[in-house]
């Protein structure tokens, strides 16, 4: 499922309520900027680095969308989903579900199951269904679903709708950055995460890439975004062959995983936990002043 999220959610910073850094909202000046790349990967991208004391308002997301020469955006596109991978998204209660048995049929159809199979499409979905049909049918829903997701992307990119993504993906941003890996456009990319986040100072290469992405920035400015070359970072975190942490990663890297939650457990090691956004096209980063 997708949320629209209006503008005012998308850049609020949600404190609680017993924060004592809570003090005030970001001015302008309060900002600093960086712009990198990743090997590998097409683009330059943005981050803005926010003192996690203050939040940060409509208004100043304006001035740095006007800094970034970019349209504020008209709204943020969210998903709401598991973290399961695409190619495992069926579940048996969905496989019973009797407005799925016309894809169920179709992929009996294509292994041969039906040797006599009738115009109509069959009301009874069945209880036991074969492994070998399960991943038919598993395959044939994964390219619907990026090809869903690819027309929404598509008409916000039309339509200046940016996505959301906070510090925990869920497979809408897999299925997005698929869309991008086959070449499709797609909507400007919006992260906000707090890059002194356990997640990623547990891991000694993305503690690193923030440290270094902090430390090539400066204030914020439009001649800053002008004149400044984009720090050229390394994308081994998301190589199997060489970040090997994660069992299921190393064999088969974003091909396959078989957690559906970021448990701690089955996921310590994944780079979908330790820096998940390498898609990503402008970062908000918010970050503590006395430990940076």
């Amino acid at each position: 499922a997708c949320e629209q999220v209006p503008l005012h959610r998308g850049c609020k910073r949600q404190n609680s309520v017993n924060d004592p850094h809570s003090t005030r909202l970001a001015a302008f000046e309060d900002l600093r900027y960086a712009k990198f790349s990743f090997d590998g990967v097409q683009g330059h991208k943005h981050a803005v680095f926010v003192p996690d004391h203050l939040e940060l308002t409509p208004l100043v997301m304006e001035q740095v969308c006007t800094a970034l020469d970019r349209e504020m955006p008209s709204m943020f596109l969210t998903g709401i989903s598991s973290l399961s991978h695409p190619s495992k998204l069926t579940s048996p209660q969905l496989r019973k579900c009797p407005d799925f048995s016309p894809l169920l049929a179709e992929a009996r159809r294509s292994l041969g199951m039906d040797s006599i199979q009738s115009s109509t499409v069959p009301t009874d979905v069945p209880t036991n269904v074969p492994d070998k049909l399960i991943d038919v049918v598993d395959a044939v829903f994964e390219k619907k679903m990026g090809t869903m997701v690819g027309n929404i992307t598509a008409a916000a990119s039309r339509t200046n709708v940016w996505t959301f993504t906070g510090p925990r993906i869920s497979n809408f941003e897999v299925f997005i950055q698929q869309c991008l890996e086959a070449g499709e456009a797609g909507a400007c990319r919006l992260v906000a995460a707090h890059m002194q986040d356990k997640a990623y100072m547990e891991c000694a290469v993305a503690k690193q890439l923030m440290k270094d992405l902090f430390g090539s920035s400066q204030g914020l400015s439009a001649e800053a975004v002008r004149a400044l070359s984009p720090l050229l970072l390394s994308s081994s975190l998301w190589d199997p062959a060489v970040n090997i942490a994660h069992e299921e990663f190393a064999q088969s890297g974003y091909e396959y995983w078989s957690f559906v939650s970021l448990d701690q457990q089955t996921t310590a090691g994944h780079p979908i936990v330790q820096w998940p956004w390498p898609h990503g096209d402008l970062f908000l980063l918010f970050y503590r002043e006395e430990n940076i």
